[in-house]
């Protein structure tokens, strides 16, 4: 597999406020998985840990002064699981896909979307 196949970019869209919306562009990273196997369950655990790292890193929350002080969480919690939800779907990997799923006590929602 070549690097680039071993990268996975999480473009985030973070739902923000419109103050703060215009403040920030779109943010993305990558997450590396060549030394994992995505047809192994452990190996797709792994991947979502991973994913769901690289959304905490960079779905911080806005400290700009016009969002109200509990929106800035809501928006934080939504642009991490915007974030994960759409590296699942473009890694086109099912045992990452089930595993999400699962992790949000739902069955085969992302994978039967395909």
């Amino acid at each position: 597999m070549s690097n680039s196949a071993c990268a996975l970019a999480l473009i985030l869209a973070a739902s923000l406020t419109a103050g703060a919306a215009a403040a920030r562009e779109p943010t993305s990273s990558r997450v590396f998985y060549g030394d994992l196997n995505l047809a192994s369950p452990q190996g797709a655990r792994t991947m979502l840990r991973r994913i769901r790292v690289q959304a905490e890193k960079v779905c911080q929350p806005s400290h700009s002064p016009v969002t109200a002080p509990d929106q800035p969480w809501t928006a934080t919690e939504r642009c991490r699981q915007a974030a994960i939800q759409s590296a699942v779907l473009r890694l086109h990997a099912p045992l990452v896909a089930a595993e999400f799923d699962r992790s949000l006590g739902r069955t085969r929602m992302l994978t039967a979307a395909r």
